[in-house]
């Protein structure tokens, strides 16, 4: 089992960021004893507010473009890139 620093953090940390850090920290240690735990909570949890279907098509879609090299936003972005690097 790994064992995380999860809750001795000095109290001279602010209370609810120490808090928080405190929460992620036992919810990475959860996940590292349990690779599954993700799908756990996502078969225990309603996680249709993160992305719809439509999202994920068009990020699909935009993978895709991405990937052939015919999406525009991203090649204009790096050939400025280049440009710019090269001072041009």
């Amino acid at each position: 089992m790994l064992k995380l620093h999860t809750d001795d953090f000095s109290n001279a940390l602010d209370r609810d960021f120490r808090k928080e850090l405190i929460e992620n920290f036992k919810w990475l240690e959860d996940y590292c004893d349990n690779p599954g735990y993700l799908t756990d909570y996502a078969k225990k949890n309603d996680l249709s507010n993160l992305a719809t279907k439509q999202d994920i098509t068009d990020l699909k879609a935009m993978i895709q473009r991405v990937t052939l090299g015919t999406d525009e936003p991203t090649i204009e972005a790096k050939v400025e890139a280049a440009l710019k690097e090269r001072g041009l």
